[in-house]
């Protein structure tokens, strides 16, 4: 069982999350010159992403609807993320990690009488 937590606030994802999508990438500078020549910056900055797709029942869905939109203020405040103990977000099986919400498309996709599914965008805080 997979949790969002920020302070004395848990969210318990009970139903069913997808294997996690781990996403790394390097953030770099870059132009082209007035002769066609593109020159490129390493500003050795890493950033990592979660991409999460969540089944979950109506109640639970609303419990994470309020837990990003009013508890963490969307992309404002982190959050750990706790991941299965069998899945790997990044910090080894099991292991929790600071993330912010990046984004989501807030359209639960209603596939049975109150049970949903869910994209969720979670970028990783890298110390």
């Amino acid at each position: 069982m997979a949790t969002f937590t920020k302070g004395a606030t848990t969210i318990q994802i009970t139903a069913t999350l997808y294997p996690v999508k781990y996403e790394g990438q390097r953030n770099q500078n870059f132009g082209e010159a007035e002769d066609g020549t593109i020159r490129v910056y390493d500003r050795n900055v890493k950033v990592e992403f979660l991409h999460l797709q969540i089944k979950e029942d109506h109640t639970n869905m609303a419990a994470l609807r309020y837990f990003i939109m009013s508890t963490v203020k969307l992309r404002k405040d982190t959050f750990t993320f706790n991941p299965d103990s069998d899945q790997d977000a990044g910090n080894g099986e099991g292991g929790p990690i600071t993330v912010r919400y990046w984004d989501s498309n807030f359209i639960e996709e209603q596939y049975i009488y109150h049970r949903y599914k869910y994209s969720l965008l979670l970028r990783r805080e890298i110390a």
